[in-house]
């Protein structure tokens, strides 16, 4: 998990991150399931002692006890004794018959890996689908006969003694072995600020800041979330009675179906920690129930899935399992709000295992204030970075290039709203015993990427048919440019807005926008200023003064500037992955037009633009947009999109002039009406997106825009 952990004695305190481990299989032995178990803090492995310390907060608030606090450099990152291995396509299924030998040593019948299982006293040697088989009711081979690219992923345990590392290197030059690396940990930093001095009765919505900064109250007019499966991947949910766990009272109303507890090995995802169930909250809290507070897609169904153990620690191999599982049952959006600092083959199989079914992977981008970690940092996941009430980044969240969105995480040292409270990010949990709820302020990339997961529910609710590919077009396309114009590393794509994504995607109009500081726009390249400054036709002389006579504003003309394209004035090109550029290739008239998106060769998951700032005089009878574009396509909408849009001063959309996708390799001129823009400053922007799905290109070029107006 994501989350850090804070300890008030005057500072800021220690913080960690959840461990992830690749996909593997536990034991091929049957385990039993264990008396009710009773959740405890325990020492998380060779990490610091525990502390738990007593404080009290300013402004009168009443003391509290925080959990305890990791630092992240003090944890392992390699589990020891273990490796994830992938094996080729015929060994892989000879495998799925190992079997330990009379000493205990596992016994594949391959060659040259019972060699190596010999040396490396190896004894266990399991298949990743194995327990993901057993959740879902079927046997591993069936499993492997409907899906057999994961047959090949086997989890091998072996003397601790060895070095993980040099196990995995002895193996991966075995010619039957794909690849072979160690097996990673994930941390999560958990921990609250402090519970609420309230009773559970009370609405607490309007300490929820985090809310009217993703414009959810605007939102939940179109879209609550309702019929959309999430899968959270976590320490699990508190949304049962069973044993000794409790359902959260503010969940009573929140919908589940059965997930998977793959750290204990059996049906019941509870949590154990508390982490699990205050991310469930951000996506899915019950709400307008007279009680707690809110989530975002309150209407959307929850699928716990425990990966994460009670000291928020998890394998890869438990991850992927999970991940794998949720795509299986149904998962439209699979809630990953944990991180490791390795980057994994298998984990990243997983991944995309559930992006070709349709999923929308969304994870946390990591506490550490460094690099995007992983699985945020894979390419088809959906890397959410954490904001603070005053929407600019918090220290602890990781950036670069991997990051796509930011959400709401919190900032648990300041008081910028002025509620007398700090701003962490406030939903219902426990802390210790699992069966006494309060409501918890935490912060971290653990509570932001639930608030991006939740506006995907709500998204695929309000589209039911819409493709992963196009919700998250929406959410990046649609999100509050933070940082300079366009994606950059700080902020990715912006800050995730709930009504304006549903309105790009097919909701009613963009709502109007919630009050925001205005982010950094791009320098217009040409002011217009209403008309030449009148000027007197002669000097007068000593005689009677005339009337000057002025000369009146043009009755027509045009904004655009360089619409030919060809200078360099007047056009801003996106500081993209894939930016768009001057062209002298396809050109409709001159020397030049602008190239966007990918004209050959395999596509990424890229966006191309350029854009151009105007302003269309108040007294404007008429104002047209005419302009020449020259698709082209090798993919079907709406996996990659050829867009024209109309944005605000903040750069957000207000009219889509043209969605659409086509191949027609020749050019064809467009107009639109600009006349209900009279009087304001707009962008006219052009567009291309790759889904990087099927890694087919798509471009577009652009030539002789005009933008014409009269009076």
């Amino acid at each position: 998990m994501t989350n850090r952990s804070q300890m008030v004695f005057g500072g800021r305190v220690l913080f960690s991150i959840v461990v992830i481990t690749l996909m593997i299989v536990l034991p091929a032995c049957t385990l039993e399931r264990p008396p009710a178990r009773t959740p405890v803090q325990t020492t998380a492995g060779p990490g610091p002692t525990q502390l738990a310390i007593t404080a009290t907060l300013p402004a009168g608030l009443p003391a509290y006890t925080s959990g305890p606090a990791r630092l992240i450099g003090t944890q392992p990152d390699i589990v020891p004794g273990q490796i994830i291995l992938k094996l080729s396509n015929e060994p892989a299924i000879q495998a799925l018959d190992a079997a330990p030998g009379p000493d205990g040593i596992i016994d594949t019948g391959l060659d040259l890996i019972d060699r190596l299982n010999q040396q490396f006293r190896v004894n266990t040697f399991e298949p990743l689908i194995e327990p993901v088989a057993e959740a879902m009711g079927e046997t591993a081979r069936a499993l492997a006969a409907r899906q057999p690219n994961l047959v090949g992923l086997y989890l091998a345990r072996f003397d601790p003694q060895n070095d993980p590392q040099a196990v995995a290197a002895a193996y991966d030059a075995d010619p039957n072995v794909v690849y072979a690396e160690p097996n990673y940990y994930a941390y999560v930093s958990d921990g609250p600020l402090a519970p609420l001095a309230f009773t559970p009765n009370d609405p607490y919505f309007p300490f929820q800041w985090h809310m009217p900064l993703i414009q959810a109250p605007q939102a939940w007019d179109v879209s609550t979330g309702q019929g959309v499966l999430v899968a959270v991947l976590d320490t699990g949910i508190a949304y049962e009675d069973f044993e000794n766990f409790r359902r959260a009272p503010d969940l009573s109303s929140t919908g589940f179906v059965p997930g998977y507890d793959f750290v204990n090995d059996d049906s019941h995802a509870n949590d154990d920690e508390g982490h699990g169930t205050h991310v469930a909250g951000t996506i899915a809290q019950s709400t307008n129930n007279g009680q707690g507070v809110s989530g975002v897609a309150f209407g959307a169904t929850l699928m716990p899935v425990k990966v994460l153990d009670n000291r928020g620690q998890g394998s890869y191999d438990t991850i992927a399992r999970g991940i794998i599982f949720a795509a299986d049952r149904g998962a439209r959006v699979i809630n990953l709000s944990l991180s490791g600092r390795g980057g994994s083959s298998a984990l990243a199989e997983a991944v995309d295992y559930a992006t070709r079914k349709g999923v929308l992977v969304v994870a946390a981008a990591g506490n550490s204030g460094g690099a995007v970690e992983y699985p945020a940092a894979y390419e088809s996941v959906l890397a959410v970075g954490s904001v603070g009430f005053d929407r600019t980044r918090v220290d602890y969240s990781n950036f670069g290039t991997q990051l796509d969105l930011v959400a709401p995480g919190g900032n648990t040292d300041v008081d910028l709203n002025r509620d007398g409270y700090p701003d962490g990010v406030l939903q219902e949990t426990f802390r210790g015993d699992p069966t006494q709820f309060g409501f918890y302020y935490y912060e971290g990339t653990s509570m932001a990427a639930p608030h991006v997961s939740g506006v995907a529910a709500l998204l695929f609710a309000r589209r039911p048919a819409a493709p992963a590919a196009q919700v998250r077009q929406a959410l990046e396309m649609t999100a509050a440019d933070l940082g300079p114009a366009g994606r950059d590393n700080e902020y990715g794509m912006g800050l995730v807005q709930a009504a304006s994504a549903l309105a790009f995607i097919g909701g009613p109009a963009t709502p109007t926008p919630t009050s925001t500081p205005q982010p950094p726009t791009p320098t217009p390249t040409s002011t217009p200023t209403g008309g030449p400054t009148p000027t007197p036709t002669s000097t007068p002389t000593g005689g009677p003064t005339p009337t000057p006579t002025v000369t009146p504003p043009p009755v027509s003309g045009n904004i655009i500037a360089n619409g030919d394209f060809e200078t360099d004035a007047g056009w801003v090109f996106g500081a993209t992955r894939c930016p768009g550029a001057y062209s002298m290739q396809v050109v409709h008239a001159g020397a030049r037009s602008a190239r966007l998106g990918i004209v050959d060769g395999s596509a990424c998951y890229s966006y191309s633009s350029v854009w151009q700032a105007v302003t269309i005089p108040a007294d404007a009878r008429r104002a047209t947009l005419t302009y020449w574009v020259y698709p082209l396509s090798s993919d079907t909408f709406p996996h990659d999109v050829q867009m024209v849009l109309v944005l605000n001063r903040r750069f957000r959309i207000v009219s889509n002039v043209e969605r659409t996708l086509s191949d027609a390799r020749q050019w064809f001129q467009r107009s639109y009406d600009m006349t209900p823009f009279a009087g304001r400053t707009v962008y006219v922007y052009f567009g291309v997106f790759n889904g990087g799905r099927t890694g087919k290109p798509s471009a577009m070029y652009v030539d002789d825009v005009v933008l014409t107006f009269e009076r």
